[in-house]
């Protein structure tokens, strides 16, 4: 047997759901000690749940020592707790730490597991590692990202032998990735086979670019008597034999140059994740869709690279962007993917939100619209991410097979709207004039801002219905939803927000952006927590 199958999991859907307020206690705990916090034996009374936010918070600093944390320690802060709620409350301590500890004390999280649980130690769903390494090619092929403002491209010096060639599957796989991140493809396929003239990966891929692979125009019997189908078929031969999943990427982009003009000319044509769907379905895939897996995973690393670099030369729009495509790649393995992959790809996810400038954007600082809508349309897409493994999330609940929901990720991205809608409205109030310039954009933005909101909070109210039915009562994040307020004919938080949601999006439809959509916007964000 595996250790899967023989050590308890600590994840987040197997955790009882009238207890899922201790994982989340845990990952605060977590949060503290990442800023040097330590939370002393019998700390309970010095923190309160925020019912408003669904937080913990500080309320007495009288059992916290400050600059206390050192991981020798960790295990102190952990005493008050035994049997369900000591695994709940470790459970949501580890996923955080794997994001903020681990990094820095390597080894600390399991360390810690075998001390304060008997054996077997349990699984918890950790950040998926890297596997693409998009950097070390680049640096192979002497190959920039160069970012201006929302624009992006690749840079590149004279071509060289790399010193330390790549594995043929990175080099293939950094190829598709600029294509889905639609930088210049061409000039990088060229130049990569510029620099390894001996190199049959190198040498097809710059064929790809010449268009050496595509059926000739002028096709039949002459060109064939004078041989102008001889290379053509070598080269198709040489890609043909290539391992997968080289030789299905390989064709991946030989069939994007099937057009005369180049890919970066006609992006805006081609529809590039449409393109990715055909070829992914062309793997063989075994049970477990391991290889699925493997590609995409592949890919996302390295968009988020180009998002990381971007971002630390100060573009936060191409940041934005490359991050969004990343979310949008990550939906293709959300719609097969089940427990505990999607906690670990979720877990990365936040790993990086939690790195990039643009994740501290807020209300207060002076804001540019192109920023704000580029944010939002990441909002979006990251929360449609979320909302396209929901159903799966359903059936395993209902069929028994998970005790829980996976309300970090929902909570995540409804935040993440919530801070968008923030940002529009915080615009619409520093810059009247150009939000008015721009309202058939802005509108445009708004209306689909809203529309994932709606649908995240109605999938919400289905998890908090499938909640309800559990003998223990609800969970810590249903209760937060619909607990009322002192009037008992008040609407619960969650229709607060529904319906004045709803209402934006009705006026925005029917009248455009204007100065009623603004009002409505301001009392939509007054009921959020």
């Amino acid at each position: 047997m595996t250790q899967a199958e023989t050590s308890p999991d600590f994840g987040e859907v197997n955790i009882p759901a009238h207890l899922d307020a201790l994982y989340l206690l845990g990952d605060t705990i977590a949060l503290f000690n990442s800023v040097g916090l330590l939370l002393l034996p019998g700390f309970s009374p010095d923190v309160t749940l925020n019912h408003r936010t669904g937080l913990w918070v500080i309320c007495d600093a009288e059992h916290i020592e400050l600059q206390g944390f050192t991981p020798e320690k960790a295990a102190s802060q952990f005493g008050d707790f035994t049997g369900e709620p000591l695994r709940v409350v470790l459970g949501g301590y580890a996923r955080k730490s794997y994001q903020l500890l681990e990094p820095h004390y390597p080894g600390f999280v399991q360390g810690l597991l075998a001390q304060l649980w008997p054996e077997p130690v349990p699984v918890i769903p950790q950040p998926r590692p890297q596997i693409l390494d998009l950097a070390q090619v680049f640096q192979a092929y002497g190959c920039c990202l160069q970012t201006d403002g929302k624009h992006a491209r690749l840079t590149f010096a004279p071509p060289a032998v790399p010193l330390s060639r790549p594995p043929d599957w990175q080099l293939v796989f950094a190829s598709v990735t600029l294509f889905v991140a639609q930088l210049n493809l061409t000039p990088w396929l060229l130049h990569v086979a510029a620099c390894d003239p001996t190199h049959e990966v190198a040498q097809l891929l710059g064929a790809v670019a010449r268009h050496e692979l595509r059926e000739p125009e002028w096709g039949g019997v002459i060109p064939r008597l004078f041989g102008a189908y001889r290379r053509r078929e070598k080269l198709f031969a040489q890609l043909t034999s290539q391992p997968l999943p080289i030789a299905v990427f390989l064709s991946l982009l030989m069939g994007i140059y099937e057009h005369p003009e180049n890919p970066e000319d006609i992006y805006e044509e081609l529809p590039v994740f449409k393109i990715l769907r055909v070829s992914l379905e062309k793997l063989p895939l075994d049970d477990s869709s391991a290889l699925y897996e493997f590609v995409l995973a592949c890919l996302i690393d390295g968009i988020e690279y180009l998002a990381r670099e971007a971002d630390a030369q100060g573009s936060a729009l191409a940041s934005l962007r490359f991050a969004q495509e990343a979310q949008i790649a990550l939906q293709l393995l959300m719609e097969r993917a089940a427990p505990p992959l999607t906690e670990r790809w979720f877990s990365r996810v936040e790993v990086h939100e939690q790195g990039y400038s643009w994740s501290k954007l807020n209300p207060d600082q002076v804001l540019d619209h192109w920023t704000v809508w580029y944010f939002a349309n990441y909002a979006g897409s990251a929360a449609f991410t979320v909302k396209q493994h929901s159903k799966q999330i359903a059936r395993l609940f209902e069929q028994g097979k998970i005790t829980n929901h996976l309300w970090t990720a929902v909570w995540r991205v409804l935040n993440q709207l919530r801070k968008a809608l923030r940002l529009c409205y915080a615009l619409s109030q520093q810059q009247p004039s150009t939000a008015a310039e721009g309202s058939k954009d802005l509108a445009l933005t708004l209306q689909n801002l809203l529309a994932h909101y709606q649908q995240i909070l109605k999938e919400v109210a289905a998890m908090i219905a499938r909640s309800s039915s559990l003998e223990h009562g609800l969970s810590h994040w249903a209760t937060l939803m619909t607990s009322r307020k002192e009037k008992e004919q008040e609407e619960a938080p969650l229709m607060q927000e529904l319906l004045a949601c709803m209402d934006v999006h009705g006026i925005l439809e029917s009248h455009g952006y204007g100065p009623e959509a603004v009002q409505r916007l301001g009392k939509l964000i007054a009921k959020m927590p």
